[in-house]
């Protein structure tokens, strides 16, 4: 046995000595604690332990009958019922906050179905409690159905009823009578932020090419919408197809707009683009740089949040100089300026890289296809932004 070894591994410096005798206090200690408390151990009976065990049993017992009775539900209207009272129903706190602040904006349920539409409503809870919903406003109690245990297709098809419509202006119109014609809160802000933008809607074809507005909404609210008193009903297009026309016809002379070339606008010139704010601007300005240049408009949808319909907002009205675009010295660049490129990323960057330690040199895009390094997909897309000097 090697005793040199031994001595070797268990020989300390003088100041790792008072560490080593701490550790071994703290090792005795926790040893001898199970003993030291062991010994107040109480010993409990197998009488003791049936009777425990039979009370628990009753316990459980009572729960479990408690939890099987059905839910005592009431009579309520959902315009004053209170939040105690919404939650006895089965609706969790939050869910009655909900509703309270939907009341406290200004909102009201005029019918059952309204209720039923507001977003803290589950088709389930809707149907559980139909038949005990009563609005003060006329008799609906006889819209009830006639049996308590309504199915849930009933109550869908009842709760997809058009809602009562009513006539409108778009640049007046506020928050809660939007959500009354069928927007979501989430679009009714989206119009008042535009409007409080400065945004202004002239005709009925300008709030129908809005965003959130489907082409089945705007065909439902067109003949409602009156703007400031004047016919608008008659610019409306007959059929959606002519919707859809005069949405992609260009302006006259007069009206139309200058060009945004996408490779040399900043976020000031970018932001002219309709559905285009600063966030986009922004974004669309860093997605160019680590691009090198857009080479055709379509890349614009490679961008978290440009959709297809975002980007047909603005499609007519982009322009693209592809001289401008700035591309990448291969035979020069390191690490880091390949990586960065969104087509090439880190991983193929290192690939050529080490394929260029070999070579010194690289001819071209090929050069790397033909030794496997690009595949030919690879090459025709990023080949535009690669230059070999």
């Amino acid at each position: 046995m090697n005793w040199d070894f031994i001595r070797e591994c268990f020989r300390f410096t003088r100041h790792e000595q008072p560490g080593m005798y701490a550790l071994i206090v703290i090792l005795l200690v926790t040893i001898s604690l199970p003993w030291f408390f062991g010994r107040n151990k109480t010993e409990v009976s197998d009488e003791e332990f049936e009777t425990y065990k039979k009370e628990i049993d009753v316990f459980l017992a009572e729960i479990k009958k408690s939890a099987e009775k059905p839910d005592s539900l009431f009579t309520f209207d959902p315009n004053t019922i209170d939040s105690v009272a919404l939650t006895r129903l089965g609706f969790s706190p939050k869910q009655a906050r909900t509703i309270l602040n939907y009341r406290r904006k200004g909102g009201k349920f005029h019918t059952k179905e309204n209720f039923g539409k507001s977003f803290a409503v589950s088709e389930q809870m809707y149907a559980r409690l139909f038949p005990y919903i009563d609005i003060r406003r006329g008799d609906t109690r006889a819209e009830a159905p006639a049996r308590k245990d309504v199915s849930l297709a009933e109550i869908k098809k009842t709760v997809e009823k058009p809602d009562s419509l009513f006539t409108f202006d778009p640049n007046t119109v506020d928050s809660v009578s939007l959500t009354r014609l069928g927007f979501s809160p989430k679009q009714a802000r989206t119009f008042l932020n535009y409007r409080r933008g400065g945004g202004k809607f002239h005709t009925k074809e300008d709030f129908g090419k809005s965003f959130v507005v489907s082409e089945q909404m705007y065909d439902k609210l067109s003949p409602y919408i009156d703007i400031q008193g004047r016919d608008a009903r008659a610019e409306a297009p007959a059929r959606k197809d002519e919707r859809k026309r005069d949405f992609a016809k260009p302006e006259t002379a007069t009206e139309r707009k200058t060009l945004t070339e996408l490779n040399a606008a900043d976020t000031s010139e970018l932001q002219k683009l309709r559905g285009i704010g600063s966030y986009y601007a922004r974004r669309i300005v860093e997605y160019r740089n680590r691009l090198g240049g857009f080479l055709h408009p379509e890349q614009l949808m490679e961008i978290r949040g440009i959709d297809s319909a975002r980007f047909a907002l603005f499609r007519d009205w982009i322009s693209l100089d592809t001289a401008l675009i700035d591309g990448i010295d291969l035979n020069n660049a390191d690490e880091r300026a390949l990586g960065c490129h969104p087509y090439i990323g880190f991983h193929l960057a290192r690939s050529i890289l080490k394929y260029k330690s070999f070579r010194k040199t690289i001819a071209s895009t090929d050069e790397l296809v033909e030794n496997k390094i690009l595949t030919a997909q690879q090459a025709e897309k990023i080949s535009p932004y690669l230059k070999f000097k």
